[in-house]
């Protein structure tokens, strides 16, 4: 699929065990964004919303929290 410029994402995570959302940095390229700065041995959950003309819409929720194992504490995510 291609990228078009009228369709952003907006992608934000949340620690285990915490319920505050916080944007992740960056602009995603396409369907992918590389989320740094995560704490090696920590499991985050991550959510994605896209964004046009009209708004942003619904939150697109992982099922299951992501274990960070990478010891630069990065994590690519494709959504």
């Amino acid at each position: 699929m291609e990228c078009t410029l009228d369709l952003g994402y907006t992608v934000e995570k949340c620690q285990e065990g915490l319920y505050f959302w916080e944007k992740v940095p960056g602009m995603p390229m396409c369907k992918s964004i590389i989320v740094t700065g995560l704490k090696t041995g920590v499991k985050f959950k991550f959510r994605v919303m896209a964004e046009n003309i009209y708004g942003i819409g619904e939150p697109l929720e992982t099922d299951f929290p992501v274990l960070v194992k990478n010891r630069f504490g990065e994590i690519m995510l494709f959504f």
